[in-house]
């Protein structure tokens, strides 16, 4: 027996894995890995996640099954119990184990929880199609199993429904672990809970064509089937039967098959709240399809109490009890086992003195309860019109029985024989046939009696329309056989030979050729005669379109060549020389260039000859683009230079005087803060000013554009601004939280010692706006002998 648990391991070592099936919620993507699975093996499924926290909660839900082709899928095992409600403990990845058993298609659900990133619910649903004839898929078992059934029983669904009960029981256990619980497990794993017992029970039933119902008793926490047998249903608990005790006087594998509502109610008390409310849709209450009352094991329980009953009745007792046999088993046990025996008890025929008595028995827990009531003692007998209890027939009398309305005392009389009724019409005994005479005679309609038996002679033979087992042909006679259709005693006909049927086309024999002549006749359609034998002359040569096999020239003849397609005989022609061809295009012989005269002719297009040779003059210089040589600059002209492609001449020019742009940058003064600003924006200024900031002036005169941005700075937390032409600076400010406002003005270059430094002071003592950019050497100096350090040349300013 398998048995498949749900492993969980976690792992740390890569593997490659053939499918895999993801999900996202947020920033976390769950990911189901597993290999091509095989049938009866464990398959692994690796489970992780990506993103979120890095810590996750993994469960996997019971698997679920579908036969192929259907839609329709039972959870494999109870989804409530066990490993299925259980998360893991926080971890990275987790391996799942199960084992597929039927060919079929398995759902697997796997879920997620990161709490730490908000995700609570996360799911990978996949389906996995899986088939190997070696495990069938559980529609195939049942449907084997109902094939068996149908071989080894009469048919009737009774007999069916209990081999279908049997064979069930032969194949599971039940689950003491509460784990499996469908017909998967109970028809494959062999181990199930009630529900597996009702599930697979059911398939069967509904496969045999017997209708049946789920009974599911939510007081008592247990499942059942009702079946419908002969228009009746019945209820049955395979589960409750599966048991291989022999404690009592009975197979109690069969006690629960077939009962009435009354009696399961005995084996699960909550039932009897459930079959009790109006409109209940399987109300059992025959016991006619009961296990034992239909093998007879339960009349032999009544003949164990007939002598006692018999003896109350004898002593005309109208009511009566008498102690169960059964009184040491179990309540759920005797109970059951004596409402059958009651419905046996009530359906047999009682008698005191040869008069038939009417006898109710009821159970009453441990004893049997009867009421009797005795036919009425009467002076004079008043008989019914009587009953015919034996038919007479043509050759024996019959009985008619009277009983009396009062008493049932009983009378008969005889019936005479009724005598042979024959029929005028002929009935054939035998048919006659063509190698036996057959028989007639008169038939009783009652009976298998006959009179007057006649002959019949026997009748002509029926041949088919016959088949020639012998063709003729144009000389020989052939033989058509008849076969008679009842004795296949055959005779045969002779078929004249059929004479030559000469075509009036010719056949050609032997095809006419350019060596041999050739031969035509008129052919027999039928065989292989002919007559008319004609000789066909020689053919002529049939040469093909001929080869160039020496090509013409421009000054030389060619050869053409003819083969003969039949004997291969060939003859040649000449093919003229072409002469020369030129081209009414120039041909470039020596490419002109800018230091060589160059050369061109027309030439010929199929050789290499040439006429009107012609001088190309040379070419002008391929100059290439101007570089700058040296970049002019405001003071200076610059140098541009261009060299040709071809030869690497040079040619050089000068470039103008550069036009610097310029621009006033202001400067402001904070008397709140304490800060020095900077810009060349006007309205910028205007505004500040407009805000209470003090206007010192123009500081220095910029220029709009040059090679030196700088950059301007704002710290939010001390409200100051800084500026620097230094990259590096400005990078490391912005790392330590300042806002780039981009690049404020441009310097002048420093290179040029025209330009005025601006000289940059940095104030120790001051918490924020502690620093100063000035042209003005006496405030730099003064600025220094406060304690302010001088931290050099902050940038360049136009000496204009």
């Amino acid at each position: 027996m398998v048995i498949c648990n749900i492993q969980v391991t976690h792992i740390h070592a890569e593997e490659q894995y053939q499918y895999s099936e993801t999900a996202t919620s947020g920033s976390v993507t769950m990911k189901v890995e597993w290999n091509n699975p095989v049938l009866g093996q464990p398959t692994t499924f690796h489970v992780s996640a990506t993103g979120g926290s890095g810590s996750y909660l993994f469960r996997m839900d019971a698997p679920s099954y579908s036969n192929p082709n259907e839609r329709w899928f039972e959870s494999v095992a109870d989804p409530s119990r066990g490993e299925w409600m259980e998360y893991t403990s926080e971890c990275s990845s987790t391996d799942y184990s199960f084992t597929m058993m039927a060919s079929g298609t398995y759902n697997f659900r796997f879920y997620l929880m990161d709490k730490a990133a908000g995700v609570y619910y996360l799911r990978v649903s996949t389906y996995i199609q899986v088939s190997d004839s070696n495990h069938p898929s559980v529609r195939s078992i049942v449907q084997s199993a109902v094939a068996q059934c149908n071989n080894e029983t009469d048919g009737s669904d009774y007999q069916k429904a209990l081999w279908l009960h049997d064979w069930l029981l032969n194949q599971l256990e039940y689950d003491l672990s509460l784990k499996w619980s469908s017909a998967e497990s109970a028809l494959t794993r062999h181990l199930g809970t009630c529900q597996a017992y009702e599930s697979a029970y059911a398939m069967l039933l509904s496969t045999a064509g017997i209708e049946n119902a789920e009974t599911r008793d939510t007081y008592d926490g247990h499942t059942w089937n009702a079946m419908k047998l002969d228009g009746e249903w019945y209820q049955v608990d395979c589960t409750w039967d599966d048991s291989s005790n022999n404690y009592y006087n009975f197979d109690q594998r069969r006690l629960y098959f077939g009962l009435t509502d009354e009696l399961m109610a005995i084996a699960h008390p909550g039932y009897s709240k459930i079959y009790t409310v109006n409109g209940y849709g399987t109300r059992s209450t025959s016991l006619k399809n009961n296990y034992f009352v239909k093998s007879g094991e339960a009349q032999k329980w009544v003949e164990l109490y007939r002598n006692r009953i018999q003896n109350s009745l004898n002593s005309k007792q109208t009511q009566f009890s008498i102690q169960a046999d059964n009184s040491t088993y179990p309540p759920s046990i005797y109970k059951i086992q004596n409402g059958i025996i009651a419905y046996i008890m009530n359906q047999n025929e009682w008698f005191v003195n040869g008069k038939k008595v009417n006898l109710v028995a009821t159970v009453n827990d441990n004893k049997f309860d009867f009421n009797v009531t005795y036919p009425i003692e009467c002076t004079k007998h008043d008989w019914d019109k009587g009953k015919v209890t034996t038919e007479p027939t043509c050759t024996e009398k019959g009985i008619k029985t009277y009983t009396c309305k009062n008493c049932a005392t009983t009378k008969t009389e005889t019936i005479n024989a009724l005598g042979h009724d024959y029929s005028n019409d002929w009935t054939i005994d035998k048919e006659a046939t063509c190698q036996e005479e057959g028989s007639k005679s008169h038939h009783c309609t009652r009976c298998d009696a006959k009179k007057d038996v006649t002959t019949i002679s026997k009748t002509d033979h029926h041949f088919d329309f016959g088949v020639e087992t012998t063709k003729a042909t144009c000389t020989k006679s052939g033989v058509k056989t008849y076969t008679c259709k009842d004795c296949k005693t055959t005779k045969t006909k002779i078929i004249k030979a059929l004479g030559h049927d000469y075509s009036n086309d010719w056949t050609i024999d032997k095809e006419a050729t350019c060596k041999e002549e050739g031969s035509k006749s008129h052919h027999c359609t039928r065989c292989d005669d002919k007559k008319d034998v004609t000789t066909i002359p020689k053919t002529d040569h049939h040469f093909d379109s001929g080869v160039i096999t020496t090509q013409a020239t421009c000054t030389k003849d060619g050869v053409k060549t003819y083969t003969c397609k039949d004997c291969k005989t060939t003859k040649t022609e000449t093919i003229k020389a072409l002469g020369h061809n030129y081209s009414s295009d120039w041909t470039i012989d020596k490419a002109a260039t800018c230091t060589q005269e160059g050369s061109k002719s027309h030439h010929c297009t199929r050789c290499s000859a040439k006429k009107d040779v012609t001088v190309i003059s040379k070419t002008s210089h391929n100059w290439s683009n101007w570089s700058v040589v040296e970049k002019a600059t405001t003071k200076k002209e610059g140098k541009g230079r261009r060299t040709c492609r071809t030869c690497n001449a040079k040619e050089e020019r000068s470039i103008a005087k550069l036009k610097v742009e310029t621009q006033p940058m202001y400067r402001l003064y904070n008397p709140n803060s304490g800060e020095h600003f900077y810009t060349s924006d006007a309205s910028e200024k205007n505004h500040l000013v407009s805000l209470g900031w003090r206007y010192e002036g123009i500081g220095w005169i910029a220029p709009k554009i040059s090679s030196y941005p700088v950059y301007r700075l704002y710290n939010a937390y001390g409200g100051e601004h800084h500026y620097t032409m230094d990259k590096s600076e400005k990078n490391h400010l912005v790392s330590l939280g300042w806002n780039d406002e981009g690049i404020g003005w441009y310097s002048a270059d420093p290179k040029d010692s025209s330009n005025i430094p601006l000289l940059r002071e940095y104030n120790p003592n001051a918490f924020a706006n502690n620093h100063n950019y000035t042209t003005d050497k006496g405030e730099h100096n003064w600025l220094i002998s406060l304690g302010w350090k001088d931290e050099g040349k902050a940038w360049y300013a136009l000496n204009k």
